[in-house]
């Protein structure tokens, strides 16, 4: 059967119209090759941007909301702490609105975490050991509101279970999503289809200019209609599919920066709370608390400053954007560096012995004060965050325009090109009969 095919195929190149037919069927394979990588590459990054923008990033953002609304929650709850008996409403009611909304970010962690087991084990281990961290703390205040000291007790037990195994978890959570994002990135803006389609449409002009060549030659006329037009199309529409790749691509770059600029501000809030709470624990402790003031000023380091140029703060700052979401880190960092001043003056009172000062200038609110302070800098963080998750939302939607209906263009327009391929080697075969 193969040497049949053989004889069939030499036969027919041995005459002109034999060879204009087989030529014409190589030229049609080069133009089915560039639109079946010109689809590829299309379909594969529409399904990338949809896994970064749709599927994965909500979950990467919603384990780090995570982390930082239950840090946010312990925070308050160690600072209501001091006050003995009834906490102050404001301190409450955020760790109350914290651990609610910390919930249903969980909820929605939990629908959009993918098959993946690890995702799955935890989300099941956040969910399990909030459930007991909240009554660890509610324990921790009923005894707080009758003097008892193993209330004390009860809010450690909370804080260690926040720490070791509820933000691991998250972590692990953020972590698995990452994986799945790198791949989503890497679906949507690398560069091996990209590549695949330019050389496809490198053999597709040599073989319309070669077959223009040979029908020249063999027939003494100058212009191909067909041909000619095929190859015009086929430029323009290579060009045009190569512009929109690189372009989207761009905005993926663009949109994966703010990601990781995103990730950043998070952690700097997690960071943050954690430091607050180990205050107030140093406080808790009423002169002893050496071992948390010392988990303090490793927090604070693990900050750092725009001026020191180390730390998530300064990382923070230099990834920030001009205009408003740089005045917001500018705001924030000054917030910081006045609760850092606040806190030096508590840290000061506790150290020598007055403990009962420090803890009320720690539950102290408004302007001027540690609380107030920090408040405002997480609210700087915030703002911040708000901004980058728009601009990142932004990128997406460019990457997804840019190439959005391509690949039906594509497939309409090499449809095209492949009719006047034919049209054009039939009119040349045609004049033989």
């Amino acid at each position: 059967m193969g040497a049949g095919l053989v004889h069939r195929v030499r036969a027919a190149a041995a005459t002109t119209p034999g060879r204009m037919r087989l030529i014409s069927l190589g030229v049609l394979a080069c133009v089915a090759l560039a639109w079946a990588l010109g689809f590829y590459a299309v379909s594969h990054r529409q399904q990338g941007i949809r896994t970064v923008g749709t599927e994965v990033q909500p979950v990467v953002v919603e384990s780090r909301s995570i982390q930082s609304l239950l840090s946010g929650a312990d925070a308050s709850a160690a600072n209501s702490f001091l006050a003995g008996g009834v906490e102050p409403a404001d301190q409450r009611a955020r760790y109350l609105t914290n651990t609610r909304q910390a919930q249903d970010e969980l909820a929605k962690a939990a629908a959009g975490g993918g098959a993946s087991a690890k995702a799955q084990d935890a989300v099941r281990t956040i969910a399990e050991s909030s459930a007991t961290y909240v009554g660890l703390v509610e324990s921790a205040r009923a005894n707080n509101r009758q003097g008892f000291p193993v209330g004390a007790g009860y809010l450690r037990r909370a804080t260690a279970l926040l720490n070791n195994t509820i933000l691991p978890a998250a972590d692990r959570l953020h972590e698995d999503s990452v994986l799945r994002l790198d791949a989503g990135y890497a679906a949507a803006g690398g560069i091996a289809a990209t590549v695949g389609v330019l050389v496809a449409a490198v053999v597709l002009f040599v073989a319309l200019v070669a077959a223009q060549v040979f029908l020249r030659r063999r027939t003494n006329r100058v212009l191909n209609v067909g041909l000619a037009a095929a190859t015009g199309l086929s430029v323009l529409l290579i060009g045009w599919t190569l512009f929109s790749l690189v372009t989207e691509g761009s905005q993926v770059a663009a949109a994966r920066d703010r990601a990781d600029a995103l990730n950043l501000l998070a952690q700097a809030r997690v960071t943050a709370f954690r430091a607050k709470s180990d205050e107030s624990f140093a406080l808790i402790a009423r002169g002893n608390g050496a071992a948390q003031y010392k988990a303090f000023d490793d927090a604070v380091a693990a900050l750092g400053s725009p001026d020191s140029g180390k730390g998530l703060l300064a990382e923070a700052a230099r990834r920030a954007a001009a205009g408003d979401e740089q005045a917001s880190m500018n705001g924030a960092v000054a917030a910081f560096k006045s609760y850092l001043a606040a806190h030096a003056n508590i840290a000061n009172l506790d150290s020598n012995g007055a403990s009962p000062q420090a803890i009320t200038t720690a539950l102290a609110a408004g302007p001027g004060t540690a609380n107030g302070a920090f408040e405002a800098f997480d609210q700087a963080i915030q703002r911040v965050s708000v901004l980058t998750q728009q601009e990142f939302d932004g990128h997406i939607r460019s990457a997804r325009g840019h190439i959005t209906g391509l690949a039906i263009a594509i497939s309409l327009a090499f449809l095209l090109v492949a009719v006047l391929v034919l049209y054009g080697f039939q009119r040349r075969i045609g004049e033989y009969r």
